[in-house]
C-alpha cells in the first residue's frame, strides 16, 4: 500500500512539473506609479485582427501576469494600454520574464535572460547602430555650407553602402540564430526595409519554416523582397499602368524607351516630402531636355490628386490607380514609402531607385554628362 501510495504521489509531481513548465510568468517594474490602475495587455496580430490573451491591473508600478503557453513557438506583444511606444514582442516560455519601463521613452524592456534577453540586447544594438551614422548629418552640413561636391558625395555615399551592409549582416546573422522561433520571424518582417540588398532577403526567405510562410506579413515582405528584386538596378523596367487626370489609360511603357531617360517619381497630396521634392524635380525637368519625368500618385481619392497637382503646378505626365497604398503599381516596385524615385536609361534598364535629393542629383547629372 505504501510503495503503490508513493507510485502515485510521483505521478502527481511529475504531473505538477510538466503544468509548470507550461506556464509563463511575466512581471514588470514600471519605475513610476504613473500607470497605476491602468491594463497592461498580452496578445497577438492575426491576418484578420489583435487578439488579446490576457491581461492585468498595474499595482502602483507593479504587474503580474501569468497563464498557459498555447504552444512551444507563441510569440505575443505585450503592451500598457493607451501606451504605444510600449509594445514589446516576448517569446511566451517557462522562464521568469521580467520587463521594466523606460519612463522617458515608454519602451517596456526585457531585463532576463534567454531568448527574450537576446532579443533585447539584439534590439539595443541595432539602434545604437542607427543612432551612431553621422553620414546624414555630414550631407547636410556640407550642402548648407556650400562645400558638397560629386567627389564628397561619392564618398559618403560608399560609407553609406559599407554601413547598410554591416547592418544588414548583423540582422541577417540575428534572424539565421533565431529562424526556428518566431522572433527570427518578427525581426525579419519588421527590418525588410533595411535591406539594400535583396539577395540577401530571398536567401533569408528560403531559410524559413513552410508553416511560416502563410503568415500574412511573411508574405508581404516575400512579395516585397521579390518586387524589388525584380526592379532592381541593372533589370529590365516593369510596365505598370493607371489613369491620368482626364481618366485616359496610360502606361509607363508609353515613355520609356522613346529617347529620353525617365524619372518615375512615386507621390503622394498628402505626402510633404514628397511635395518638398517637386521644385528640385522641376529644376532638373527645366535643365535637361532629355529627361522626362512620370509621376505616379498613390493618393486613393482624385480630388486631393487633382487639386494637389494644381496647387504644385505639375506639368509632367501622371498617372495613379487611386488605390491608395495598395496601387498596384507601387507593388510592382516594392514601394515601401514616397517619395521613392526610379531612373530608366533610354534603352528600358533601371539605373537607379529610391535617389532622393544630392543622391538624384548626381545621378542624373552623370547621366546627362
Amino acid at each position: 500500500m505504501k510503495r503503490k501510495l508513493l507510485i502515485f504521489l510521483s505521478i502527481v509531481l511529475v504531473c505538477l512539473s510538466s503544468c509548470n513548465n507550461n506556464r509563463y510568468t511575466i512581471t514588470g517594474d514600471l519605475n513610476t506609479d504613473e500607470y497605476d490602475g491602468q491594463l497592461i495587455c498580452l496578445g497577438y496580430e492575426t491576418n484578420t485582427g489583435k487578439v488579446f490573451t490576457d491581461s492585468a491591473t498595474i499595482e502602483g508600478n507593479h504587474f503580474h501576469i501569468e497563464g498557459e503557453i498555447p504552444d512551444s513557438n507563441a510569440l505575443r506583444t505585450l503592451w500598457i494600454d493607451g501606451l504605444i511606444a510600449s509594445y514589446k514582442p516576448i517569446l511566451l516560455s517557462n522562464e521568469n520574464i521580467q520587463v521594466e519601463l523606460k519612463p522617458s521613452s515608454g519602451e517596456l524592456r526585457i531585463k532576463s535572460d534567454g531568448l527574450n534577453g537576446a532579443f533585447q540586447t539584439f534590439s539595443d544594438s541595432v539602434n545604437t547602430l542607427l543612432i551612431d551614422r553621422t553620414f546624414y548629418e555630414r550631407r547636410v552640413d556640407l550642402k548648407d555650407a556650400g562645400k558638397m561636391t560629386l567627389e564628397k558625395h561619392n564618398e559618403l555615399l560608399e560609407e553609406e553602402r559599407q554601413y547598410m551592409n554591416h547592418l544588414e549582416d548583423y540582422i541577417c546573422d540575428y534572424i539565421k540564430e533565431n529562424i526556428s522561433n518566431n522572433l527570427g520571424l518578427y525581426v525579419f518582417i519588421e527590418s525588410t526595409h533595411f535591406f539594400w540588398n535583396t539577395e540577401k532577403l530571398g536567401e533569408l526567405i528560403q531559410l524559413f519554416p513552410e508553416s511560416y510562410k502563410e503568415n500574412k506579413r511573411f508574405k508581404f515582405a516575400e512579395a516585397w523582397a521579390n518586387a524589388v528584386s525584380e526592379t532592381a538596378v541593372g533589370k529590365q523596367y516593369t510596365d505598370i499602368k493607371g489613369f491620368d487626370l482626364e481618366g485616359k489609360e496610360v502606361a509607363l511603357s508609353d515613355y520609356v524607351g522613346k529617347g529620353k531617360v525617365v524619372l518615375v517619381d512615386f507621390w503622394a497630396s498628402w505626402c510633404g516630402p514628397c511635395r518638398e521634392l517637386l521644385p528640385e524635380l522641376k529644376e532638373y525637368k527645366k535643365q535637361y531636355k532629355d529627361l522626362e519625368i512620370v509621376g505616379i500618385s498613390i493618393d486613393d481619392n482624385k480630388k486631393d490628386w487633382e487639386k494637389a497637382s494644381i496647387d504644385e503646378e505639375i506639368d509632367w505626365p501622371q498617372f495613379s490607380n487611386l488605390m491608395g497604398r495598395d496601387d498596384p503599381a507601387k507593388l510592382a516596385y516594392g514601394v515601401q514609402s514616397i517619395p521613392t524615385t526610379i531612373l530608366i536609361d533610354r534603352n528600358g534598364t533601371i539605373i537607379g531607385r529610391d535617389l532622393y535629393r544630392d543622391h538624384l542629383k548626381y545621378k542624373i547629372e552623370e547621366l546627362m554628362k
